[in-house]
């Protein structure tokens, strides 16, 4: 007997923390390939868990929602780069800068 197992990746254009991620003025938001996400403050690099699926709740009304698992979530771009904006530490007022690697551009 033959088990055939169907998924479907789902392709999100961004991974967009507004509403998501809480943090400071100035704090920088930056994913690597598809499940690194730091938040980076003052020069500082540290890892957070996030679950790839909170980036997708705006298609919580579409079919495959409720069936997809963090695995098959992918980032249209392998570099994202969001700035924390206004006066309150809150999830609100990302501004995304680009899809840049910083070690490219910083180094390591």
């Amino acid at each position: 007997m033959k088990i055939i197992t169907l998924t479907q990746q789902v392709q999100l254009e961004s991974s967009n923390p507004e509403g998501l991620v809480a943090a400071s003025t100035g704090t920088y938001f930056y994913r690597v390939g598809n499940d690194m996400f730091y938040l980076i403050v003052n020069g500082e690099r540290r890892r957070i868990e996030l679950s790839k699926q909170s980036f997708a709740l705006k298609y919580q009304n579409k079919t495959w929602f409720p069936t997809i698992q963090d695995s098959d979530i992918v980032f249209q771009y392998d570099h994202e780069l969001w700035k924390k904006t206004g006066d309150r530490y809150n999830s609100t007022g990302w501004v995304f800068i680009g899809n840049k690697s910083l070690d490219a551009t910083f180094g390591p």
